[in-house]
């Protein structure tokens, strides 16, 4: 999945989505060609708003984390969210052979990951920790 392919899922779901449905990719090429890039959206907005833009409560100083700290917790975060993939993948293939369905470990896995593009392209918003732009920007349709 490219770029291209992440824009056309946020703006033509009912076009893009058949075209997933034919896709029969597996585990390693969805984490290797796509969630390797996308996931670290988010940690790399994050540690740049932590350490360089950093955030205020109220009318109060401007909070920053060091950068040691910041890397910390971007790495932490990087790696817990490609196990979370996985780990909900699982729990959606369970959930489906419970209603009769028998889908593979690895269309789970393509459904997970297309399904949180819009999560790691919303990540952006991590660089500008400013938290009534970011419940505004991701309260929009």
């Amino acid at each position: 999945m490219s770029l291209t392919n992440a824009f056309a899922l946020l703006y033509g779901p009912s076009e893009e989505w058949p075209n997933i449905g034919q896709k029969k990719q597996s585990i390693s090429h969805i984490y290797l060609t796509f969630l390797v890039f996308f996931v670290a959206i988010p940690p790399a907005a994050a540690y740049i708003g932590s350490t360089y833009v950093g955030w205020q409560v109220g009318s109060g100083e401007t909070h920053r984390l060091t950068s040691e700290s910041a890397m910390y917790l971007s790495v932490i975060a990087y790696f817990a969210m490609l196990v979370a993939v996985f780990v909900l993948s699982a729990f959606i293939r369970w959930m489906a052979q419970t209603y009769g369905a028998n889908p593979s470990l690895a269309q789970c896995v393509n459904l997970t990951a297309y399904s949180f593009t819009p999560l790691f392209l919303a990540g952006f918003l991590a660089v500008f920790p400013i938290l009534w732009l970011d419940m505004l920007v991701s309260l929009m349709p």
